[in-house]
């Protein structure tokens, strides 16, 4: 299953990566903390990947502690992405 779900990341599919999380009743929160794809956790793993509306989801999703940790990584892989998480920290 954390395969799946790193190659919906990596591919960009935030849809089945939904519907995935739906079926199997889980939460983004608690993946994002426990999961990690190619060493990398799924925000960072997205950015690299430029999953951009993945990485956007997993932005809105998380918690802003949990963000805050991460922009500093993320800006060096996807501008795009670290100006959202940005954004959603000034809000």
């Amino acid at each position: 299953m954390s395969l799946r779900i790193c190659e919906y990341v990596l591919v960009n599919d935030e849809r089945r990566l939904k519907k995935i999380m739906k079926s199997k009743r889980l939460k983004l929160r608690t993946l994002y903390r426990k999961m990690q794809c190619d060493g990398q956790n799924l925000l960072t793993f997205a950015a690299s990947s430029k999953a951009l509306d993945v990485g956007e989801f997993i932005i809105s999703t998380i918690s802003k502690n949990d963000l805050a940790g991460n922009i500093k990584e993320i800006k060096g892989k996807s501008m795009h992405l670290a100006s959202f998480a940005n954004e959603r920290m000034d809000n």
